[in-house]
């Protein structure tokens, strides 16, 4: 039997039917709640179980964690932590997703992940207190809890990339015990439902990011944007997941300030597959984050037809041009890059990489291969 440690999130579904695809009846998922419900993770599954860290449920659930044959920690929270600096293993697997890695750990040793500092005293610092603690001391992160949990951990599973593994290492060069192991939460076939497979965006609007987190950097976009001949389209900010509502008004005044009738913010919940219908009416994409972050968003995009440009710090932009995907930077935005749309044989070489490298039988050998 396997355990899984999961927050609640929207792919956390998807994933456990892909593990019990391969381990049927093998595992155990243990979500962990921020409040007294689940808000995307239902109980599908017998051995899916929904708790909060440390109640007398949690103790009662996990048990002797020696039963166990694997630990597989899905993004590295603070509850996460706490659980693996409480137990002895000898074979935990954290399954990074980006915040856990690029947040937590290379931005407090000087990885560059926002566009703007004032932005960061707007939203971030708020008070003296808080800057100083995160400008002054902010060398002494992560935690030595965080660090002492990484030292359990055997193996090290990046979501998206290879790259992300010398990346940590270079930053924690004393995790070089880790091995790594491939992964992927993304499967096209499960995140494109079949009643818009084939289809192709048609939209000329614009899609700045995925959500309202401060590492979309979104403002940045938006000055660019603001300097180029847009016609007649909308620019369109999916802003319905993540970040603070303050953030949210912060964008909506400066997208209106700079583009006026051309700004559009999306601020309601959608399914998956009334956002992917949402993708679909637009043709250029552009995700501003610099580090890993958006990438189902990204290889949606991608599939759908459209251009999409990456920050150029970001290291998904290098590790998407290695894999053969015809992808630009935001570097290369301009009025003429913004009106000539994608040429068929790359949106065919597009979809047949992504159908390749993103396929849901490749996910499945890939758990068998490295969770077995």
């Amino acid at each position: 039997m396997n355990l899984h440690l999961l927050p609640d999130e929207k792919i956390v579904n998807r994933t456990i039917e892909i593990f019990e695809s391969v381990f049927p009846g093998k595992n155990k998922y243990l979500v962990f709640l921020n409040g007294k419900a689940s808000k995307y993770v239902d109980n599908r599954h017998p051995n899916i179980c929904l708790t909060q860290y440390g109640s007398n449920d949690f103790r009662k659930i996990v048990g002797e964690t020696k039963q166990y044959d694997k630990i597989i920690i899905h993004y590295l929270s603070h509850y996460s932590i706490k659980f693996l600096n409480e137990i002895e293993h000898d074979n935990i697997y954290w399954i990074e997703w980006g915040f856990d890695l690029f947040n937590m750990l290379l931005e407090p040793r000087g990885y560059r992940i926002y566009y703007q500092d004032s932005v960061l005293d707007k939203f971030i610092y708020r008070n003296k207190i808080v800057e100083f603690v995160h400008k002054k001391l902010r060398f002494l992160f992560p935690s030595k809890a965080t660090l002492a949990a990484i030292a359990k951990i055997k193996y090290f599973v990046p979501d998206s990339m290879y790259d992300e593994y010398p990346l940590l290492l270079k930053y924690y060069p004393q995790f070089k015990h880790l091995e790594y192991k491939e992964f992927f939460y993304y499967p096209i076939q499960q995140v494109v439902d079949n009643s818009i497979y084939n289809k192709r965006c048609y939209g000329a609007n614009i899609i700045i990011g995925n959500s309202a987190s401060l590492t979309g950097n979104h403002l940045e976009v938006l000055r660019m944007l603001s300097k180029i001949d847009l016609g007649e389209r909308l620019v369109k900010l999916p802003l319905s997941y993540g970040g603070s509502p303050d953030y949210v008004r912060f964008l909506a005044d400066q997208g209106t300030s700079l583009l006026g009738e051309h700004f559009y913010s999306l601020t309601s919940y959608l399914s998956l597959n009334e956002y992917n219908n949402f993708l679909l009416d637009a043709s250029y994409y552009i995700y501003n984050n610099y580090r890993q972050e958006a990438v189902g968003n990204i290889l949606v995009a991608l599939f759908f037809g459209g251009k999409v440009f990456l920050s150029d710090n970001s290291p998904l932009l290098a590790f998407y041009k290695r894999l053969g995907l015809v992808i630009y930077a935001v570097s290369d935005l301009s009025k003429e890059s913004l009106n000539t749309p994608m040429a068929e044989e790359d949106v065919l070489n597009n979809r047949k990489i992504i159908e390749l490298h993103y396929s849901l039988n490749r996910l499945y050998n890939l758990v068998k291969l490295n969770f077995s």
